[in-house]
């Protein structure tokens, strides 16, 4: 698996799974899509920089995903 990572990655949950854009490589929902789940949030927070500083957010259980975006266990990463 290659990790991308860039600058305000999002750690985007929704019941026990993380939200992202692509499993292969990985890619985390960016700080420029935040208007397409932002509003929706039941908890936000952010990481410190010694945890890689990433911003996080808690996706309502029954929400409809946002285009793009699939769920996946972290043991599947």
């Amino acid at each position: 698996m290659h990790v991308s990572r860039t600058p305000g990655e999002w750690l985007l949950f929704q019941n026990d799974l993380l939200l992202v854009k692509s499993k292969d490589p990985l890619i985390l929902p960016s700080e420029e899509e935040t208007a397409l789940f932002g509003d929706k949030l039941l908890h936000r927070g952010v990481l410190s920089p010694a945890r890689g500083a990433f911003s996080w957010g808690e996706f309502p259980p029954d929400e409809e995903l946002p285009p793009g975006f699939e769920p996946t266990g972290l043991r599947e990463l």
